[in-house]
């Protein structure tokens, strides 16, 4: 039973003189943990261990501008290797927020400021310290932490500095060298990813493994359409590992400052891209060349197509079998501005006077992308082949306006009074649009035209001119082979 601590004038709740309840001080208790025993496995004691030694980081060395911290070198030409550098002075954490403004997952106001060897942000702008230490307009104290900071890191890195400045001049690279070349934030040109030449973002790289050997991985990003808008979609391009050094312009990837061409890139990568602009929605086009498709492991595979095609990423999405990948959307800040002194759109209709037209949709004005994003954009677009009745990607370039026949009226093989009957059932169907109306809306305003004959005497051709003409939508055209004696039968249901 509880007993009575006559000390503190407490119940003791655990049946041991002397002790508060259970969880009642305001205190707290130090455990250590302890050494193995033979079975490697440990407890806490309350002994504190002999052989730790006091923190390294205190108020001594809060007053230094940074910390160098040292290990053991492998390399036999040095004593010690630099580990990582804390920055401490508020000086240099300023001067480095503008050296290293936008390089990804640093953040310069941050208490505990530090980089860890190989340094990687620091090759990467070397430029801009160089560029930023030689500026006359710093105070003095900004200018000697500066120094200090450079004179540190010049020491550590001056080998890979040279090294790189080396393998720049003559125009090639080795593999274990090959992350200095490539900057977060830069441009990287490839003439072979996703099957066409393209500029990509580069937003990261990393060395990796495989059974097949060793490879460099850049992580990169895209301006796609996912169907209702444009946005960002992540790629990523593997470099193989090489022995020796290799031809920095005969990797699949590098950055596009290294092209001889770079202009002329630049402008025909614009070009395409204002063309991935103008194809997003739906859109009827021709197509003629090796398109991709996807083989039964999920892997990209080439397809001849030609003929007519639909360029539709939203039903891509909706209908095809193949996943498409996250494409995270453009804020509105990122779109390009409208020029000054352009009036604003605003057409508001009488709801009295509103006129139903079957199949025509509301133009929705999008936001304009910008030449950077044009520079940016996919090869490819998505849709679905007409002729193959597959869901492929086409590649831009290679889309095409569908080119009709003009002289389709006149190759129809048909009497002069009956050709002019049916080109005035299609004047009709185009310019009348408040006529008669079923009791189901939009049903009274088609109607069905049967053409029957033998191949090429233009059916199909004729269709098709009455759609460039009169921009009548048509439904659905059968082949009714078995209701005609003719080897070719076409009705054409359109509205």
């Amino acid at each position: 039973m509880p007993t009575k601590n006559t000390a503190n004038g407490v119940e003791n709740t655990n049946g041991t003189a002397g002790f508060a309840p259970e969880g009642s001080l305001t205190s707290f208790k130090n455990l250590y943990q302890g050494p193995p025993d033979k079975n490697r496995k440990w407890s806490w004691t309350e002994k504190e261990p002999e052989d730790v030694a006091d923190p390294a980081e205190n108020e001594e060395t809060a007053q230094h501008a940074l910390i160098t911290r040292l290990q053991k070198a492998t390399d036999s030409r040095k004593k010690y290797d630099m580990h990582s550098i804390i920055i401490q002075s508020p000086w240099l954490k300023d001067a480095l927020a503008e050296i290293l403004k936008d390089y990804p997952g640093i953040h310069c106001g941050l208490k505990r400021l530090e980089f860890a060897a190989p340094f990687t942000p620091f090759v990467h702008r070397w430029s801009q310290l160089l560029e930023y230490r030689s500026r006359k307009d710093l105070d003095a104290t900004t200018a000697k932490h500066v120094e200090l900071l450079y004179g540190v890191l010049c020491a550590e890195l001056k080998d890979v500095i040279k090294t790189l400045e080396d393998y720049v001049s003559h125009g090639i690279i080795t593999f274990d060298h090959i992350w200095t070349m490539y900057q977060p934030g830069a441009l990287i040109y490839s003439n072979s990813h996703k099957g066409a030449y393209g500029v990509y973002t580069l937003k990261s790289g990393s060395y990796g493994n495989t059974p097949c050997g060793r490879f460099y991985q850049l992580n990169v990003e895209a301006i796609d359409w996912n169907g209702t808008s444009f946005g960002r979609s992540s790629q990523t391009i593997r470099l193989g590992e090489f022995h020796g050094t290799a031809r920095i312009l005969g990797l699949s990837a590098f950055p596009l400052s290294f092209h001889p061409y770079e202009a002329k890139v630049k402008e025909a990568l614009v070009s395409r891209g204002k063309k991935f602009e103008a194809l997003a929605g739906s859109h009827y086009m021709a197509y003629e060349g090796f398109a991709v498709t996807s083989d039964r492991d999920g892997n990209e595979a080439s397809y001849m197509c030609t003929g007519r095609i639909i360029v539709d990423s939203d039903s891509y999405q909706r209908f095809s079998s193949r996943s498409v990948g996250r494409i995270e959307p453009l804020s509105a800040k990122e779109y390009a501005k409208e020029p000054e002194g352009t009036p604003e759109r605003l057409e508001i209709q009488d709801p009295t006077e509103m006129k139903y037209v079957f199949g025509s949709q509301e133009k929705e004005e999008r936001p304009r992308l910008t030449e950077h994003h044009h520079l940016l954009c996919l090869p490819r677009v998505r849709g679905y082949s007409l002729k193959k009745k597959k869901w492929l990607l086409f590649y831009v370039e290679l889309i095409q306006v569908i080119k009709f026949n003009e002289n389709a009226f006149a190759s129809l093989v048909l009497p002069k009074d009956q050709k002019e009957l049916i080109l005035a059932f299609a004047e009709s169907q185009a310019m009348n649009q408040t006529g008669f109306d079923d009791v189901i809306s939009g049903k009274g305003r088609g109607h069905i035209t049967l053409l029957s004959g033998p191949p090429g005497v233009g059916k199909v051709s004729y269709i098709c001119f009455l759609v460039k003409v009169y921009l009548i939508s048509i439904l659905t055209i059968f082949r009714l082979l078995p209701l005609s004696p003719w080897p070719s039968t076409c009705a054409l249901h359109c509205s």
